[in-house]
Order: structure tokens, then C-alpha cells, then sequence
């Protein structure tokens, strides 16, 4: 420490000295100093002692009273034999104090606040020192240092930098079974425990939770001393408030490969985060965790664990991985509750499997035990979502006469059901029923008893809902106004949908996509261009992103107010003006309408589709777009653009049929058969010989003999109905290659 240096040197002066200085006067002032220089002056006489009788009447006293030389050897070879001994002894000697020496500087300096200094001078004057307790100690009042300055980061760097300097024990196994020589040697090692659960604690309360997953992790490889199980369950916890899921499931890992104790708590809250996390990989590491977990502390598992990883596999829908999880519950000896049940119902009823639902049924009414209202709803629930809705039916009938179906969730429930089977008049009964019976409505059952009006359309009813809700005191939310715009956009009454979404606004709530995509449809289906454009205007002056449903239903509405060139236009700034790439989705409700529209329309969307077939490694042209296109042509008996796409979408996509291009219905990648059926049965019925030259070029380009002979037919049955031709338009921008075709 400080108090060790002379006094006529303070602390004051240390402090004001150059780092070279600082280091030349802590090395100069420390007790081991002294001792060096004396050593060396002795070792020095010592070796001028051993080497004098070498020179025969060599200077000095000894060398002078030897007037000849020894008539043997051997006496020399002794003499110089212990001479050296005693300078290697000196030597070392001199290194061990010069050591000590170096460590006293980097304590003083790390304790005075120079800590990158002391970090210098353990990292110049003592890289090559064993390990020792007074290295391990220095470290030690640097880290104290680094934390002192909350430089938490450069703390982190540097125990990190030690423990990758190797630190093994070396013991003999005789060694290994003395406990003493063990807490010995562990008092040895690169860095104290005190040091790391220090460094440890602030990292924590710093919520640097993967550099202390990292600390940790470096410990556990190097083979160093893990900290105590306080300190682990802390980091563990802490990660947990801060939602630092990954370093939890990393300490966890430690805990587990090293035999380390891990808390079920943690277990539980740590196995409940995989319900939301999108991460699959992620998931399988810690539903493995959580196996080994139950395996290496099979008497800390409980019904709580188990639950929570029934909760997870159900999520995921590994229904083998439930059933082992139950009969690894029943080896145990741990018994099913009633959150069991209702959990492994939940699990069924996302995987549609209504036997697996009704067999757990059973079971809870074999044994008495979770027949009520809460695993009953999640019965009633899993029985809708696999549209069985008879079975939920009976159930509740069961339910009824156990004077257990007086519950809110439960009609909610079977009301959703009602409302995906379009049957209204259920709904009202049960509505009825429950006013009748005393069983509370809330707002989720109006929610639900006006989702099933607007899929029925009847918004008449609706709006009875609506105001019976409000006359209890129950405010509409963000659902039930989504659900009336929606209503309304889909009959085409527009205006009462703009007039709720004004109400919205009033009353504090915020638009969200779905809402804004509603309203849009709703003016494209009532052919209202310019609200529609104005309800995106202000979506975007929101900052709600449009995404490619929002664009597919502006697509729409451009074409129904016959803005042809504004919806090609929308579709090619997608990706630079909003930062939403055109997919698939677009293309083919953009494809639809142009085969919808006819006219320039479909020429524009042929030539779109053959840029889009050429393009490298695209994926984008499909089934549907192409047999789109070629249906348009047919039905607008624009054969000039039929035949045109056709040779150029063969030609430009670079695509050569395959062996299962006969199986799948295609004529060749991407040309769908049914789409070349229709069309060359209307050239049989209005233009044959264009139907014979286009069915020789599909032949040519590798069509089998079995869909030539097909086409062939089908271009036979149109010619019994003769028609006139119509000219189509060729595609915009083509003039020359389509010149050249016609040459």
C-alpha cells in the first residue's frame, strides 16, 4: 500500500509524477527493493570469489596466496560447480524480489486511481510471473479499480484477458483428495472469487447481462472456481427482470453441465418466455434444457414445471413431446391438476384434434378433478377451433345440468363459434339465455355477438348490440369499431364506416392497419377513389405501415376508378417510396385486374409478367398470375396479346419443362395447363389457325404428346362453335419486338 513508501515521498508526489516515473519510484521505494541490491552486491562478490582461481596469479586476495596451479582438476571443477549453484540461486533469488517488487508498484498504482498504469506494469513487468496469490491479489485491487471508475466494460476486458492465461492446478491424485492442498492451490489461481463475484455484482446491476454470461462462461472453461450459488441465482434473476432471456438460458446451461443447483422458480419463468418467443431454434434449446433440467434434479420438479413445458410443446404443436411430457408426470409421481388439463385441452384443440380433446374430457369426468368453469371453457374452445361445434354443444348441455354453465367465457366462447358457422339466430338465443340466467355481458360478448352479425351482414343487428352495450355502461374499444367499419366496407356503405372512424378518433383511440385496410376496401367496393386515396393519405401521415395487403387493396382501387397507369405506377414505387417490396400478393390481385379490365390493361400486365419470368432466379410468376393472364386474353378474345406472351414468357423466363411438369398440370413451368385449355378453346371457337401455329410452337418447346393431344382436343371442341376474331391491342413499350413478331 501507500504506507509502505519512505516517508519523504507522499502520496501527493506519486500522483504528479510521469507514468515512467510512477512506476521507477514504486519499484525504487518498495521493501523489496533494498533487498534486491543488497543480494546482488553479495552475489557479485560471490561469483568474483568462485571465478578468481581460474587466472593462475590472477588480482585478488585468494588468487594472490595460490601461486600455482592445482595438480588435478576435480578441486576446480567443484569449487566452480558450487560457484555456479550459488549464482543461479542468487539470480533467482533477484527475479522472485525483482517480481514482488513489480506487483507492489501495480498495487500502489491501482489503489492510487492509476489503474491503466498498473494494468502497464502487470501486463511489461510481470506477463511471465507464475501464478501466485499475490499475483491473483494485484489483479484483484486492479479490478477493485476499474469498478471504483465504473469503467464496467474495461473491468470486464481485462478478468476476461487473465482467465484466458492458463491457471490449472496440476495436482497429483494423492494431491487431489487433500482439501488443503486444494484450497491452497484454488487460492492461486488467475483471479480470486472475491474478484469475480465483485465484478460479477455490477455487471448485474448495470444490466450487462451478456458480458456476465460471457465472465461466466470464461470461468467455467478455464476450469476456475464458480462463484456461489447467491451470486448465480442473482445474474439468473436479473436477467430474467431485464427479459435477457438468451444470458439466462446461458447461465442455466453452466448451471447444468458443471452439476450446479438450478432454482425451479427460475426454470418455470424462464420455460413460460418460449411461448412468445419466434425464435424456433431458440425454443428447441431451451424445451432441452428444460428436459435435462428435470432429469439431473428430478426432486425439485414439480407440477409447475411441468406445466410450463406443456404450455410451450402445445404452443409449438409437438403433440409426441406433450404425451412423453404426461408419462414422464405420471413416472414421477407427480399428478395432473386441473391447469393440466386445461393446458393439454388447449394443446388438442391447436392441433385440431378433436379425439385427442374428447379422450381428455372423459378423463377429467372419470376422476372428478378440473371439471370446472375454466377447463370447461378451454373444452368448449378446443371443440370450436376444431369445428365441432355439436360437440360444444353437448358439453355445454352437460354443463347445464351441473348448473356449471353460468359463466361469461363460456357463452363468449360458443358464441364464436356460432359466428364462424354464420348462424345468427344461435347467437341471439344465447344472448337471451344469458340475460335470462343472470350471467354477466361484457365486452368481449359484444364483440363477439357483432362479429357474428357482420359475417351474416346483418349491421341492423349490429347496431342493436351496440347500443344494448352502451346502455349497460359499456364503452365500445379499438375491436368493436374495427368490426362495424368493417361491417360497413364490406355492404358498401362507406360512409357510416368513415363516420365510426371519426367517432374513433373522438373518443382517444388510434387506427390501426387492419382499420385502415378496411376503410380502403370499403371505398374500392363503393368505387369512392378519392376517400379511398385520402384514408391512405392520412394512414401514412399516422406512421401506420401499409403493408402488401394495403397495397393489393389500393391496386383494386385504382382499377376501379380506371387508373390503369396510377396502379403500375404504385406497384414500381412500392419498394423505394414506401419501403415495402411488391410479393406476391400484390402481383396477383394486380395480374386479376388487369385480366379483369381487358384492353391496355392486360396488354400492360402480359408484358409486366414476361420482365418478371426473365428476371434471374425469380420466384414471383406462379400458377395463378400466368393462368390470370392467359383467361383474360380468352375472355376478351385478345389473341394478338395471348399469342405474344406466350412465345415471349417461354423464351424470356428460360425455363425448360420437367418430368413433373405432366403430373402437376402444367404444360411447362409456370404455364399451368387449365389456363392454356381455356384459352385455346376460345381460338377454336374464333381463330383456329392461330390455335394450330401456337400449339406446333408448344410442341417444338418440348410439350408432351399427351397435353398436345389435350390442347388439340380442346381446340377441336371450340371450332364447333365458330365466333368472330378480335385484334387485341399489343403490349405497351413492345412496338418493335411485336413489329418484328408480326414480320
Amino acid at each position: 500500500s501507500a504506507g509502505s513508501l519512505p516517508t519523504a515521498l507522499g502520496m501527493s508526489d506519486l500522483m504528479s509524477a510521469t507514468p515512467a516515473h510512477k512506476r521507477s519510484i514504486c519499484l525504487e521505494s518498495s521493501p523489496q527493493a533494498a533487498d534486491q541490491k543488497h543480494t546482488t552486491e553479495f552475489g557479485g562478490n560471490l561469483l568474483t570469489l568462485g571465478e578468481s582461481p581460474v587466472t593462475p596469479g590472477g588480482g585478488g586476495s585468494l588468487g594472490a596466496s595460490t601461486a600455482t596451479p592445482p595438480p588435478s582438476a576435480a578441486p576446480h571443477s567443484a569449487t566452480s560447480g558450487r560457484s555456479l549453484d550459488r549464482s543461479l540461486e542468487t539470480e533467482t533469488l533477484g527475479d522472485e524480489l525483482e517480481i514482488k517488487g513489480a506487483l507492489h508498484c501495480a498495487v500502489v498504482l491501482a489503489h492510487g486511481g492509476d489503474v491503466d498504469e498498473a494494468l502497464g506494469v502487470l501486463r511489461l513487468e510481470c506477463s511471465r510471473i507464475p501464478v501466485s496469490s499475490q499475483l491473483a491479489a494485484a489483479r484483484h485491487a486492479v479490478l477493485e479499480a476499474f469498478i471504483a471508475q465504473e469503467r464496467l466494460q474495461d473491468a470486464c476486458d481485462f478478468a476476461l484477458e487473465t482467465l484466458q492465461q492458463p491457471s490449472a492446478l496440476h495436482l497429483t491424485p494423492e494431491e487431489e483428495t487433500d482439501a488443503d492442498v486444494v484450497r491452497t492451490r484454488r487460492l492461486q489461481q488467475a483471479l480470486q472469487p472475491q474478484s469475480t463475484e465483485a465484478l460479477l455484482r455490477v455487471l448485474v446491476q448495470a444490466q450487462l447481462h451478456s458480458r456476465a454470461a460471457e465472465l461466466l462462461r470464461a470461468l467455467c472453461r478455464t476450469g476456475s472456481t464458480l462463484p456461489g450459488d447467491a451470486v448465480l441465482y442473482g445474474v439468473v434473476d436479473a436477467a430474467l427482470r431485464a427479459r435477457a432471456y438468451l444470458e439466462a438460458w446461458d447461465v442455466l446451461e453452466l448451471l447444468l453441465n458443471h452439476g450446479r443447483r438450478a432454482d425451479k422458480y427460475f426454470v418455470s419463468i424462464l420455460t413460460k418466455s418460449l411461448e412468445t418467443s419466434t425464435d424456433r431454434r431458440a425454443v428447441r434449446r431451451g424445451i432441452a434444457l428444460v428436459d435435462r433440467f428435470i432429469g439431473q434434479q428430478r426432486e425439485d420438479v414439480d407440477e409447475i414445471v411441468f406445466n410450463s413445458l406443456l404450455n410451450v410443446l402445445g404452443h409449438i404443436g409437438d403433440m409426441n413431446k406433450v404425451q412423453q411430457t404426461l408419462n414422464r408426470m405420471s413416472d414421477y409421481g407427480v399428478p395432473p391438476s386441473a391447469v393440466t388439463y386445461g393446458t393439454v385441452v388447449k394443446a388438442y384443440g391447436r392441433a385440431r384434434d378433436i379425439d385427442a380433446v374428447l379422450k381428455v374430457w372423459h378423463e377429467m369426468k372419470t376422476r372428478c378433478l378440473g371439471v370446472n368453469p375454466v377447463t370447461c371453457g378451454c373444452v368448449l374452445d378446443a371443440c370450436v377451433k376444431c369445428g365441432h361445434l355439436d360437440k360444444a354443444m353437448i358439453i355445454f348441455q352437460e354443463m347445464r345440468l351441473h348448473g356449471l354453465h353460468k359463466n361469461t367465457v363460456l357463452y363468449a366462447t360458443l358464441i364464436k363459434g356460432l359466428a364462424k358457422a354464420h348462424d345468427l339466430m344461435g347467437a341471439v338465443q344465447l344472448y337471451q339465455e344469458m340475460r335470462m340466467e343472470g350471467v354477466p355481458c361484457n365486452l368481449v360478448t359484444f364483440n363477439s355477438l357483432m362479429d357474428v352479425c357482420v359475417r351474416c351482414g346483418d349491421l341492423q343487428a349490429a347496431a342493436v348490440f351496440l347500443q344494448n352495450m352502451m346502455e349497460m355502461g359499456i364503452q365500445p374499444d379499438l375491436i368493436t369499431f374495427s368490426t362495424l367499419i368493417k361491417g360497413y366496407s364490406l355492404i358498401g356503405e362507406v360512409h357510416k364506416a368513415l363516420a365510426l372512424a371519426r367517432e374513433l378518433k373522438a373518443r382517444g383511440l388510434n387506427c390501426d392497419e387492419i382499420m385502415y385496410n378496411s376503410l380502403i376496401d370499403g371505398c374500392a367496393k363503393a368505387r369512392k377513389v378519392q376517400e379511398g386515396l385520402q384514408v391512405f393519405d392520412e394512414m401514412m401521415r399516422s406512421r401506420v405501415a401499409p403493408s402488401n395487403i394495403t397495397f393489393s387493396i389500393l391496386v383494386r382501387l385504382h382499377f376501379e376508378g380506371g387508373r390503369i397507369a396510377e396502379a403500375f405506377n404504385l406497384v414500381e414505387e412500392m419498394g423505394s417510396r414506401y419501403r415495402c417490396a411488391p410479393n406476391r400478393v400484390v402481383f396477383t390481385v394486380l395480374f386479376r385486374c388487369c385480366a379483369s379490365h381487358g384492353g391496355i390493361a392486360l396488354s400492360r400486365g402480359a408484358e409486366l409478367l414476361v420482365e418478371l419470368a426473365a428476371k434471374r432466379n425469380s420466384k414471383l410468376p406462379d400458377q395463378g398470375m400466368v393462368s390470370a393472364v392467359l383467361s383474360g386474353c380468352a375472355v376478351h378474345k385478345d389473341f394478338d396479346t395471348a399469342n405474344w406472351f406466350i412465345r415471349n414468357f417461354t423464351e424470356g423466363s428460360g425455363r425448360s419443362p420437367s418430368a413433373s411438369t405432366a403430373a402437376s398440370g402444367q404444360a411447362f413451368v409456370g404455364m399451368p395447363l387449365d389456363g392454356l385449355k381455356t384459352l385455346f378453346e376460345a381460338l377454336g371457337t374464333c381463330d383456329e389457325t392461330l390455335g394450330q401455329e401456337l400449339l406446333q410452337f408448344l410442341r417444338q418447346k418440348g410439350l408432351s404428346a399427351s397435353q398436345t393431344g389435350q390442347l388439340h382436343s380442346v381446340l377441336a371442341e371450340g371450332c364447333q362453335n365458330p365466333g368472330g376474331v378480335r385484334i387485341g391491342v399489343p403490349p405497351t413499350g413492345n412496338a418493335a419486338a411485336w413489329g418484328a413478331f408480326q414480320g
